[in-house]
């Protein structure tokens, strides 16, 4: 089984042993087009567990009540400065905004976790300007596009790397940014924003990669939106 791609579908705890039991489907990995994005996940996995991991796979499996509250419940024993609170906030802030898109809700735990997150006397970059990106969201999804643009524009003062994981956020702000000059009728800047986001994309994903295929998808519709046919 070394290699192989399996799905969640269940999690459940034991209480007589006191452990959590995670049941995996394993998944077929026989198309072509997708072993590029299967091995790009693979190593997007962590490789350690840590106190909100098992948050975070209720969340990716769509469970969003049972992983808001076991968000809640870790906020709920930890004191305000301790490392994990402001991730807390942070995942709290996704599951407002993509589980129940509630983004005012969303706004109140990012911001809050940006809070919590610039009061560390080492801060992390990358933290940072997910944060700022996620709030940039919450605003443009409440047409607050102006306050979303200062909110992205944040992410650039961060110098942070064109490759990996800060090169891919800096891809995001550069699409967000575009898609919200789209939304101001400014197409000429999204366009330029969008194609920036493109090339980082395209130096760091694999072709197959959907998050490619969206950004062209903007582009084109930028385009439509311009005239350009």
């Amino acid at each position: 089984m070394l290699g192989s791609v399996f799905k969640i579908s269940s999690v459940s705890r034991n209480d007589n042993e006191n452990i959590w039991i995670i049941k995996l489907q394993l998944s077929s990995q026989e198309e072509n087009d997708l072993k590029l994005i299967f091995e790009y996940m693979k190593n997007e996995i962590p490789k350690e567990t840590n106190l909100l991991s098992l948050g975070n796979i209720y969340y990716h499996m769509g469970k969003y009540f049972e992983a808001e509250r076991y968000f809640n419940k870790i906020l709920d024993s930890l004191s305000e400065n301790d490392e994990d609170v402001a991730g807390c906030y942070s995942n709290l802030g996704m599951i407002a905004y993509c589980g129940h898109g509630d983004y005012k809700k969303a706004y109140v735990n990012y911001s809050k976790a940006l809070e919590l997150e610039l009061k560390k006397p080492l801060r992390h970059k990358y933290n940072l300007g997910t944060i700022f990106n996620n709030i940039g969201n919450a605003l443009k999804q409440q047409g607050l596009f102006e306050q979303a643009l200062t909110q992205f524009s944040n992410i650039f003062e961060l110098d942070l790397s064109r490759k990996g994981h800060q090169g891919l956020l800096l891809a995001s702000a550069y699409l967000n940014i575009g898609i919200v000059y789209n939304e101001l009728k400014n197409y000429d800047l999204a366009i330029k924003h969008m194609n920036e986001s493109l090339s980082i994309g395209m130096e760091e994903l694999p072709k197959s990669h959907p998050y490619l295929a969206s950004t062209l998808n903007y582009i084109a519709l930028a385009q439509q939106h311009a005239g350009e046919y």
